[in-house]
């Protein structure tokens, strides 16, 4: 098999400093002490397939689009193609523009590290080519990732050994990150590309339903009721946690992380360092809900935590 390998360096930097997302945003992610994640998951799951890996012919982007990643896992590709640039100077452009030429090298599937501004990317590249996600990024509506990095390598390893996977059409989603960060959700459905049909790969992020509203309205009640004095709670993402603000009388981040204590308002939308230094100073506790549709807790729209 020949196997096209695609790395967002960038992508899910925004999310650890609050920034809900890295698109248009680089600069303020690294003024904010964020740092690059994408290549450490595309190695950890890289090291779930390793054997399988070595019989592949592997064809990727110079540098940081999936070169570096490979030789972390020891991992030393056929084709490289392509310029390495710093950090700062990669765009969507770049991505679109691999994922085509690794189409037109012949690759039989795409192996791509990013979040939903990289699916979109890769949908808007146009490539027919078959793709499996290694999910790196913050918002992750689209249905193409697996559901953490290590059974993207999991599942990698059966498709490289030549398992007979049925592939479907698969969402691609995204959300307008400016709206995003002003609170407002909103996800646009741009496409689908396909991917495999396995239930290692997630559906796509669901919104909560209008109907859900009275067990939020209950749910905001038994949690404020049992809360516990001089004992500060860290409000996560989601329209349930939103609704135990409502409940406290106190402001809400709709997709970040607020501190409260004694139904007073500590600190909004507060960072991964902030966080760090809120928990070293009282006890603490953690109200977090389920993703809509994919039960997943951390990892993808709280990279503060």
């Amino acid at each position: 098999m020949r196997l096209g390998v695609l790395i967002n360096p960038v992508a899910g930097m925004g999310g650890a400093v609050g920034l809900k997302g890295t698109d248009g945003a680089y600069g303020r992610a690294v003024a904010l002490g964020a740092a690059p994640n994408a290549e450490n998951a595309a190695t950890e799951a890289f090291s779930r397939a390793l054997p399988e890996l070595a019989r592949a012919e592997i064809l990727c982007g110079a540098g940081h689009m999936g070169e570096r990643a490979l030789s972390f896992a020891g991992i030393i590709p056929k084709d490289v193609f392509g310029e390495d640039k710093p950090l700062d100077k990669y765009t969507a452009a770049d991505t679109i523009e691999t994922a085509r030429e690794l189409e037109r090298r012949g690759a039989d599937w795409l192996l791509f590290a990013g979040g939903d501004g990289t699916a979109r990317d890769v949908l808007d590249s146009g490539i027919s080519t078959p793709v499996l996600a290694i999910p790196t990024g913050v918002k992750m509506y689209s249905a193409v990732f697996a559901a953490k990095p290590a059974l993207a390598g999991r599942l990698l390893g059966r498709l490289l050994r030549g398992s007979r996977l049925a592939l479907r059409e698969a969402e691609i989603m995204d959300l307008d990150e400016d709206a995003y960060r002003g609170g407002i959700v909103a996800p646009r459905l741009y496409g689908y590309l396909r991917t495999v049909s396995d239930a290692i790969v997630r559906g796509g992020k669901m919104r909560s339903a209008l109907s859900e509203t009275s067990a939020q309205q209950d749910i905001a009640l038994q949690i404020a009721q049992d809360m516990t004095p001089g004992v500060m709670y860290l409000l996560g993402p989601g329209s349930t946690t939103a609704a135990l603000s409502r409940e406290l009388g106190t402001a809400n981040t709709l997709i970040g992380f607020d501190a409260v204590m004694d139904g007073q308002l500590l600190a909004a939308d507060v960072n991964e360092s902030q966080i760090l230094e809120l928990i070293g100073q009282r006890p603490s506790k953690l109200v977090v809900t389920p993703i809509g549709g994919q039960g997943i807790l951390f990892g993808r729209g709280n990279k503060q935590i």
